[in-house]
């Protein structure tokens, strides 16, 4: 999977999650705050990004970086889940 079929599957699966399919998203988007999402609502939306064909760890929020303690934008998004591809 390319890097904008990842960025594509991302926008997709946060419309989906959020309800909204003409929400206006690109790569710079950041979910939490931008889209009005929580880091809570990380880990409801890693479920449903199993029907966009990630299979993600139990303890990975996709929304927040752990590691720098800050959210993440679609980019980085689509970048870390380039890494769970079934």
């Amino acid at each position: 999977m390319t890097k904008a079929e990842a960025v594509d599957k991302v926008i997709e699966s946060l419309r989906q999650f959020i309800g909204d399919k003409d929400l206006e998203i690109d790569g710079d988007t950041q979910p939490i705050g931008g889209l009005g999402l929580e880091s809570q609502d990380g880990i409801a939306w890693a479920v449903d990004l199993e029907n966009f064909g990630f299979q993600l760890p139990d303890d990975l929020n996709p929304l927040v970086d752990d590691e720098r303690h800050k959210a993440r934008s679609v980019d980085e998004i689509a970048d870390l889940l380039q890494k769970y591809i079934r």
